[in-house]
C-alpha cells in the first residue's frame, strides 16, 4: 500500500546574488509517496532526505557558479550549493526536486516541493512532479545529460567537492553489511582434574 508522507524544515543559509552575501530562511515542504511496502526501505530512504536537507542544505552558501565571488568563497571551509543560475525559490525548489528524487532512488517519490524563504518574503513556490519538465524549459540546463549533483543519488551539493560521504557510512542502506566468516566451534573435552582423580 502506498502512503503519503509530509515534512517540512526551516533551513538557515546564506545567498550570493550577484555582488552580495545575504543570510537567509527557507521554509520547505516535501509531499512524498511511498513506492516501497518494506517499512525499512521507507524509513531507509526517509531518511537519507532528511539527512540531506538538515547535514547539507542547512547552513549552506547558494552561489551561482557563474558568479565573481564563487571561487573566492569556495575556497573556505564551508557547504557551497551550486546552482547555474541567479539562485530563485523557484529554481532552488526545481533543484531540490531532481536531488530528492535521485537520494530516493524510486523508494519514495516526490510529489511535490513547496519552497519559500525570508528574502523572497515567504511567498511559497509548489514544484509537482509533473512540472519539473515545465522547470527544465525554464533551466534548460536542470535536465542535462551530465551528472551534475542534483541529478546523482549521492551526498553531494556540488560538484567541486571530492569528498562525498557513502550512505554506508550514514548507515542509511538497504544493503546488508556482509558477516564475517566464523568457523564452527567444536570443543575437545580433555580428561583430567579433580573428579577424574582415582
Amino acid at each position: 500500500m502506498n502512503v503519503n508522507l509530509n515534512w517540512g524544515a526551516t533551513l538557515q543559509t546564506t545567498v550570493v546574488v550577484e555582488d552580495s552575501i545575504l543570510p537567509n530562511t527557507y521554509e520547505i515542504q516535501f509531499d512524498l509517496i511511498t513506492n516501497t511496502e518494506i517499512p525499512e526501505e521507507q524509513f531507509i530512504y526517509f531518511n537519507r532526505l532528511r539527512w540531506f536537507v538538515e547535514a547539507k542544505l542547512h547552513l549552506s552558501t547558494i552561489i551561482n557558479n557563474a558568479s565573481p565571488l564563487f571561487h573566492n568563497l569556495s575556497a573556505f571551509d564551508q557547504t557551497i550549493m551550486q546552482v547555474s543560475d541567479r539562485p530563485s525559490e523557484l529554481l532552488i525548489a526545481a533543484i531540490l526536486s531532481q536531488k530528492a528524487s535521485a537520494i530516493m532512488d524510486g523508494k519514495l517519490i516526490v510529489n511535490e516541493i513547496t519552497l519559500g524563504s525570508s528574502l523572497g518574503e515567504y511567498i511559497r513556490y509548489t514544484i509537482t512532479h509533473e512540472d519539473i519538465i515545465d522547470a527544465a524549459e525554464l533551466f534548460p540546463w536542470i535536465k542535462s545529460g551530465e551528472k551534475v549533483w542534483w541529478r546523482r543519488g549521492d551526498t553531494s551539493i556540488n560538484d567541486i567537492d571530492s569528498t562525498i560521504i557513502p550512505w554506508e557510512e550514514l548507515n542509511l542502506t538497504t544493503e546488508k553489511k556482509k558477516m564475517a566468516d566464523v568457523k564452527k566451534f567444536t570443543p575437545t573435552i580433555i580428561t583430567g582434574g579433580k573428579d577424574n582423580e582415582e
